[in-house]
């Protein structure tokens, strides 16, 4: 089986951190849901994050994109535990790490900020956006 002995090849050449290879090398490119939102759901988004724009705020969106609550960015981790339908969280900030990991304990799908800060790791199970990617 040559397959095979290239499979195991790959396996061998990039051992325990091949996750972590294709992470730092893809890992951009590798959200296939980032290219599933259509015109219309990209413009909602797009036009929700122009209009916080220099405010500090965010707005927490339900399943149908109805927007339950605005509020400033100081108020997050208080506000969003008190709704217990989001699924998206749209940000006048840079998206980092503990926004990610907070959306992954509420089980919050969607994430839209102005930016991507550094060194963050992105589940596949949560979709990060930026306002590059909308327009």
């Amino acid at each position: 089986d040559i397959n095979n002995e290239e499979d195991q090849t790959k396996k061998h050449k990039y051992g325990r951190n091949h996750r972590k290879y294709l992470y730092k090398n893809n890992h951009k490119d590798t959200n296939p849901r980032k290219k599933s939102l259509d015109e219309e759901t990209k413009n909602t988004y797009l036009s929700l994050l122009e209009d916080i724009m220099g405010s500090r705020a965010f707005y927490l969106l339900d399943r149908t994109d109805t927007i339950l609550t605005k509020a400033p960015i100081s108020q997050l981790s208080m506000i969003i535990s008190e709704f217990n339908n989001i699924q998206t969280i749209i940000i006048d900030s840079k998206i980092n790490q503990e926004l990610i990991d907070m959306a992954l304990q509420r089980r919050i799908n969607i994430l839209i900020g102005m930016g991507l800060s550094e060194k963050t790791k992105i589940p596949s199970r949560i979709n990060v956006l930026t306002i590059d990617d909308l327009q």
